[in-house]
């Protein structure tokens, strides 16, 4: 379903998108990604130790590469005020890189 989604222009999370099973699993795969996305940036950003246990800088090129995707994308904008500052930074700064197609191996 996300393959099949990953060029999907406008908003597919609306009340003209049937309500079915599939849309409910999507959406609920979306936020899990997406708060575990904020909890790590809250717990692991700033802390080197951290950082450089967990390799950091590979996580931040992986969560790039998924929030390229139009449905991540959808859902962290139009809850962007629940997301962490740390999150919300990271994601302001990486602009660019977020405007990429997404990669259909990633979803």
């Amino acid at each position: 379903m996300l393959y099949e989604k990953s060029s999907h222009k406008g908003q597919y999370f609306s009340p003209e998108t049937p309500h079915d099973e599939i849309y409910f699993q999507v959406k609920t795969w979306i936020y899990y990604h997406l708060d575990y996305f904020d909890e790590t940036f809250s717990v692991v950003s700033g802390d080197k130790k951290l950082e450089q246990a967990l390799e950091f800088d590979d996580w931040k090129n992986w969560i790039i590469k998924k929030m390229r995707h139009p449905l991540y994308k959808e859902v962290y904008e139009r809850e962007s005020s629940i997301w962490g500052e740390k999150f919300r930074t990271f994601i302001r700064n990486n602009q660019d890189k977020l405007r990429e197609p997404p990669d259909p191996e990633i979803l």
